[in-house]
């Protein structure tokens, strides 16, 4: 038998109340996001702070006192505040592969691999707050009743392999043709103070629903009572959410022709 070089992780369940106080003495106490020890490492993108016109210290500012402390009560460790700031570090980097082994590989090392998968598949974070946080902090930004405009666009993702929920051959935006990808729709908002995403959805094609995927959607965890929709009416489920929520509020709502009709796609 060989070491396979990976640590485990233990999880404790007291069974004994006696012992819970003396197991809680002994707890590491909750650590401020400015604390964290990955703030050392530094992996911004420099096209980041180029394109924002901002320094280093400052972006450093807004992202540990202004930006992560939004998200506190969304989590219940702070090992799940770690991941999390390791996750959001990786998809604002260079690398080309922002899958969960890539970030955690080139943030974190060989070490955080299993631990940062663990994270985004099981952890029980709150990404339900996480949105709704998100969202009120950016309408506090940029709405606006008289000028502001939600917009509707399709975002699609290049993928090789098979196994990623909705993954198929179809038309893939960046590629400029049809090509293996996931495709998404996107609720955007702008107004004269600025822009920013508000809500998505996966588009699952009809290929996902046959019974041959029945295995490779439970792998996924696409909920079951899942049903298949068109590009057109998941932007309209998206639109109408965003609207009813009174978060966002304005005079229009703007779309490319693709969305202007509806062929099933």
């Amino acid at each position: 038998m060989v070491y396979h070089g990976d640590r485990k992780h233990i999880f404790v369940k007291m069974l004994d109340k006696r012992f819970v106080k003396r197991f809680q003495a002994h707890r590491t106490p909750k650590t401020k996001w400015e604390n964290l020890e990955m703030r050392a490492n530094d992996v911004w993108y420099e096209g980041i702070r180029e394109d924002a016109g901002l320094t280093r210290e400052a972006i450093l500012n807004l992202y540990y006192k202004g930006f992560l402390p939004l998200f506190d009560d969304c989590f219940v460790r702070i090992e799940q505040k770690k991941n999390f700031e390791l996750y959001l570090k990786g998809l604002m980097s260079g690398i080309q592969r922002k899958n969960a082994e890539g970030i955690a590989l080139f943030v974190g090392g060989r070490d955080s691999v299993r631990t940062f998968q663990m994270f985004l598949a099981n952890s029980s974070w709150d990404h339900v707050k996480m949105l709704g946080t998100y969202q009120k902090a950016l309408s506090r930004m940029i709405n606006d009743p008289v000028d502001g405009m939600l917009t509707v666009d399709g975002c699609d993702f290049p993928k090789k392999g098979d196994s990623s929920p909705g993954v198929a051959r179809q038309h893939c935006g960046p590629l400029g043709k049809t090509d293996n990808c996931q495709a998404s729709v996107m609720i955007g908002y702008n107004s004269k103070k600025g822009y920013g995403l508000v809500d998505m959805a996966l588009y699952l094609p009809d290929e996902w629903f046959d019974d041959d995927h029945a295995e490779l959607r439970e792998k996924c965890g696409i909920p079951e009572d899942t049903v298949k929709r068109t590009k057109l009416e998941l932007a309209s489920i998206l639109l109408n959410k965003a609207i009813s929520s009174g978060v966002f509020t304005g005079r229009w709502v703007g779309a490319d022709g693709g969305f202007g009709y509806n062929r099933g796609a």
